[in-house]
Formats: structure tokens, C-alpha cells, sequence
């Protein structure tokens, strides 16, 4: 068997795609037989089953691409630059320590992209490619800006911290999640803020805050009309207690949930799933203001519901773009005094009118 390998770059484009033909002839009782074999490649940085160095920057000048995990280390940042591609082999993950940060550093038209390794046309869109971005239990002060993120298991993954007392976890903004096969953003007693988001496309939660924690998101418009299985759950939870086994309850406060200016809407009946302790005393406070939500639960209390809508926002794309309808009621259903707190929008546009949601 002979081999001819001829490779065919763009040298003044580093980041072309490597196109690899392999002639392999094999011989075979005095006959020959020719067999192309093509392979299409590109340079990027592998992190194999990684901790980083401290204190790292990634850039946009090649792709990174995470097979297992790349953590970053303990009291260390990981800083990521706009234009950055991050690739994630199947149930990878990219994890942030105990006292550690992560800074996703996007800039509008250039944001930070995750997504899953394989790149053809097939898996554009298609969930579940990878796991997800955790920022693990005492990871601190982390920022994720202007990025997108599709296709893994849950986009972001953030457990227990906001004991500091200080700043939340993660602060998220400007960002776009879609096709996940658990949750878009997926808290476990943990403090989260953000605006500016859409999330779209998940299997069982747009958002969900479990065991506690503290949240409050603005100008977000979370839809979900996952159709690829059965999907029970609603678009957003609030839960404050896990069971441990059959007998033993452990009850976490929920702080606060705030809502203002957000759009919570599905293709289920109720796309908000408020899952209280039955034990008294213990925290469970949430609030929904000016908000487009879809819910068939009782909202006449004003301490948790203020000036909400209840109209379908007419998504310009339920699947993955949630610009809302010429008649949208999500039109000047906003707080102007909320509103006026993030001037623009998810395109990056001046906020002229109110509007619940990220547009």
C-alpha cells in the first residue's frame, strides 16, 4: 500500500480550513486500485482533559476547542475576547473553580461563541453536542457578555456561591442560548443577574432556579416551544428544596426572584413552575413585573404579579428569534423606568419604546 498525502492551505489565512487528500493505491494479487480519501481540517488550540494556566486569555486569532474539560484553576481568571470560537467535543465542559472567574468579553457583532465540534450543515442547530459551562460552588464574580451559545446540554451552569455576600456568581448579558437538551441557564442555589437575553429552545427550562438562591433578570424574553420530544416542564422554575432520599427534605431560601420587563412564554398551557417548600418559615419570594407571561396559575396577588401581560408576543421565529410581531402586546408593556437602566437592546439599538423582552 503506497501513500500520497497533498494538503492545500490558504497561507495568508491562518484560520482557512486544512484540505487533506490522501491517494492510497493498494496492490492486490497484480491489481491496482486507487482510493481518495479527503479530510477537511483547521488550526485551533486543543484543550485535552485540561486545567489551564492562571490567569489566561483567550483570543480570537484561532478557534479552542475543549475535549473533556478545561477548568480554570483556583483564584484565576479565564478572560475571553469577542470574535473567540469555543468548540466542545460530546459532553465536554468548561468549568470555573472554587474562587475562581470566568470573563466572557464579547462586543456587539463579535460576540463569543460556543457551540458543539461538529461543523456540518446537519448539526447546525442540532442539541445536546456537548455539556456545558459550569461556574462550580465558590466560583466568584464571573461575566458573560455578548456571547452565543448553542446546542449543548445546559448553557449555563451555576451552583452555590452567592454566600459572599458581595457579587453574584455570574452576571449574564447580552447573550443568546438555544437548543439544549436540560436548561439555557440552570441555577442551583445560586445568585444569578442579567439582561438583555434570549433563551430559546430547551428541553425541559428556559431557566431554572433550583434549591434557592437569588435572581433578578431584566429586558429577558425566555420562549420555549421545544418540539423535538415531549417537553412537561415549564419555561421558568423556582424551586427551594431538594429531597435527599424518600424521608429527608432539605428546604434552601429562594431570596428573591425578580422579573422586570421579561417575557416567560411557551407552547405549554403554564410556562411558569413555582415549586415552594410546604415547611413555614422559609423563604420563597418572587416577583413579576411588567412582564408578557403565558401561566394559568392565580395572579391577583400583588406582592409577586405588577402590570403583567398575558398576549402571545407573535415571536418573529419561535425556534430561534424572539423579535416580537408587529402587534406583539410585549409592545410598551415595560417599566420606562426599567427600561430606561439598559438603554439598548439585543441588537444593540436604542430602546425608543418599552418593550417587554430583549428587543
Amino acid at each position: 500500500m503506497y501513500v500520497f498525502v497533498d494538503v492545500d492551505v490558504d497561507p495568508n489565512n491562518i484560520n482557512s480550513p486544512l484540505m487533506i487528500e490522501d491517494s492510497v493505491l493498494f496492490e492486490t494479487n497484480g491489481n491496482h486500485q486507487r482510493v481518495i480519501l479527503n479530510a477537511v481540517g483547521q488550526d485551533a488550540y486543543f484543550h485535552y482533559y485540561e486545567t489551564l494556566n492562571c490567569n489566561e486569555t483567550w483570543t480570537s486569532d484561532k478557534p479552542h476547542v475543549i475535549y473533556g474539560y478545561a477548568i480554570v484553576p483556583k483564584n484565576c481568571t479565564l478572560t475571553i475576547l469577542p470574535g473567540t470560537r469555543v468548540y466542545l467535543h460530546s459532553n465536554s465542559v468548561l468549568a470555573a473553580d472554587s474562587n475562581s472567574t470566568l470573563k466572557v468579553l464579547g462586543a456587539p457583532g463579535n460576540p463569543a461563541t460556543f457551540q458543539g465540534d461538529r461543523l456540518e450543515h446537519d448539526y447546525a442547530e442540532e442539541p445536546g453536542q456537548w455539556g456545558y459551562i459550569w461556574l462550580s460552588a465558590l466560583s466568584i464574580n464571573s461575566v458573560i457578555d455578548w456571547a452565543e451559545i448553542k446546542n449543548g446540554s445546559i448553557g449555563i451552569l451555576s451552583d452555590s456561591a452567592y454566600f459572599n455576600g458581595i457579587k453574584p456568581t455570574v452576571r449574564i448579558t447580552n447573550t443568546k442560548i438555544r437548543n439544549m437538551t436540560i436548561a439555557g441557564i440552570y441555577g442551583r442555589d445560586s445568585w444569578m443577574e442579567g439582561d438583555n437575553i434570549e433563551v430559546t429552545n430547551c428541553q425541559q427550562y428556559c431557566l431554572g432556579m433550583a434549591y434557592g438562591g437569588r435572581c433578578t433578570f431584566s429586558q429577558c424574553s425566555f420562549g420555549d416551544y421545544w418540539n423535538i420530544s415531549a417537553r412537561t416542564t415549564p419555561s421558568l422554575l423556582l424551586n427551594n428544596w431538594y429531597k435527599v432520599n424518600d424521608v429527608t427534605i432539605i428546604e434552601r431560601e429562594l431570596i428573591e426572584a425578580n422579573f422586570y420587563n421579561c417575557i416567560i412564554y411557551g407552547d405549554q398551557t403554564n410556562e411558569i413552575g413555582l415549586d415552594s417548600s410546604t415547611v413555614s418559615g422559609v423563604h420563597y419570594n418572587y416577583l413579576f413585573s411588567h412582564c408578557d407571561m403565558k401561566t394559568n396559575i392565580n395572579t391577583s396577588s400583588t406582592s409577586h404579579f405588577n402590570t403583567n401581560v398575558f398576549g402571545d408576543p407573535l415571536f418573529a421565529n419561535t425556534a430561534n428569534d424572539l423579535h416580537l410581531g408587529t402587534n406583539s402586546p410585549a409592545i410598551n408593556a415595560g417599566d420606562p423606568a426599567i427600561g430606561i437602566l439598559y438603554p439598548f437592546n439585543l441588537d444593540n439599538i436604542f430602546r425608543s419604546t418599552y418593550n417587554a423582552g430583549c428587543y
